[in-house]
């Protein structure tokens, strides 16, 4: 699964490189929330590997959280339980509920956050962007995935157009258009 933060809020972790931390925190607890809730008289624990990312396809600041999620649980008797797949909807809606939330922690007083939190409520009423489509076939396809995620650098050699010393021109893939852009920083 990957959840996304929405442009609106990406300034805030950018000024706040410290926050990054809570954001796999928030993600595990909206995974965690749905076993619990799914098997409360079972005792449900779940498996999650959450890494962070600060940036996208064409390297701006984009935090956004990848986590590898188990598709069942172990009960309160230490017995394996196949649980599924957690609802769409659910996840888009939990995770701008417990994002918004926690952001209103760290603001209780400001009338400017209160105010950011109702147009986002407003203008994302499906929620926040998560993507939880693709699934795991083998323990060896998971392990390269997360790797893949934990030890990549910021852009592949192979997308790098040309470089002078001062300034790089790459492409990458757009996510929407699914074109090839070009990009130099």
């Amino acid at each position: 699964m990957v959840f996304t933060v929405p442009e609106e809020l990406r300034v805030m972790f950018y000024r706040n490189r410290d926050w990054l931390k809570d954001l796999s925190d928030k993600a595990a607890e909206v995974i965690q929330y749905w076993y619990r809730e799914k098997g409360r008289k079972r005792g449900y624990e779940v498996g999650a590997i959450a890494v962070i990312h600060t940036f996208g396809r064409d390297l701006k600041f984009n935090p956004h959280v990848h986590v590898l999620v188990t598709e069942g649980a172990i009960d309160k008797n230490k017995i394996w339980k196949g649980v599924g797949f957690i609802p769409y909807e659910y996840l888009r809606k939990a995770w701008q509920k417990v994002l918004l939330d926690w952001l209103k922690q760290k603001y209780p007083e400001s009338t400017r956050i209160k105010e950011q939190i109702n147009r986002l409520y407003k203008q994302y009423q499906k929620g926040f962007y998560v993507y939880a489509e693709r699934r795991m076939k083998s323990a060896k396809g998971a392990a390269k995935y997360i790797g893949r995620y934990l030890a990549r650098p910021a852009i592949a050699e192979y997308r790098i157009l040309e470089y002078d010393g001062e300034r790089v021109r790459f492409w990458y893939e757009d996510h929407e258009t699914h074109e090839r852009k070009e990009e130099e920083l």
